[in-house]
């Protein structure tokens, strides 16, 4: 997987007008912060059933000491193997794109996303506030 800056306009496969969050390497800091439970719910239940852009093979996390090939994740009753497909977050007028594995950076590494990435999770558009 490559490294793209958070907010950053989407390029990694197909063509989509998207902006980037989550897509981090090791070899670039990134901001930490304590996880939002609802949040990761919320982007666990999409990693389950809203995956797009599906891949072969799996990425392995560079930020874990001791990467094994896809994270697992536990959602609901059934587990799923993250680092092969991104999710799509619709916000207010912008979507963005992230790797599955957005999930275990959060929940494993505390990874902080941009608030208003936060806010398109757990405000989607449609929905009252």
């Amino acid at each position: 997987m490559s490294y793209y800056a958070d907010l950053t306009p989407y390029e990694y496969l197909a063509s989509a007008d998207c902006l980037n969050v989550g897509w981090l390497e090791a070899s670039h800091g990134f901001p930490v912060g304590e996880p939002n439970p609802d949040v990761i719910r919320r982007l666990a239940r999409a990693a389950r059933y809203s995956r797009v852009n599906q891949t072969r093979g799996y990425h392995i996390c560079s930020l874990c000491s001791a990467p094994k090939l896809g994270c697992r994740l536990r959602v609901g009753l059934r587990w799923i193997r993250l680092g092969s497909a991104e999710l799509r977050v619709r916000g207010q007028g912008v979507t963005y794109a992230c790797p599955d594995l957005i999930v275990h950076y959060m929940r494993d590494h505390h990874y902080a996303p941009p608030d208003q990435f936060i806010d398109a999770v757990m405000n989607p558009p449609g929905t009252k506030p």
